[in-house]
């Protein structure tokens, strides 16, 4: 029921897992894993926020274009 409930979050990858498995995801990134085993359309989404909270919005946020300045 617990498993079911976290599947059908909107964003799951947001969420805590159940905690029958929590120890054994215990970092970031494998929870990662077990996100693109059960979840695979939810990984971009993820992968973004992973990559935001160790290295920073420069590396996910695009500079908005500026025609003037090209």
């Amino acid at each position: 029921m617990l498993w079911r409930k976290w599947y059908n979050e909107d964003k799951p990858e947001l969420e805590n897992l159940p905690k029958s498995i929590d120890k054994q995801f215990n970092t970031p990134f494998d929870q990662m894993l077990g996100l693109r085993a059960i979840r695979p359309d939810r990984l971009i989404s993820a992968l973004t926020e992973f990559v935001r909270s160790n290295m920073g919005n420069q590396y996910v946020e695009q500079a908005t274009f500026d025609i003037k300045e090209m």
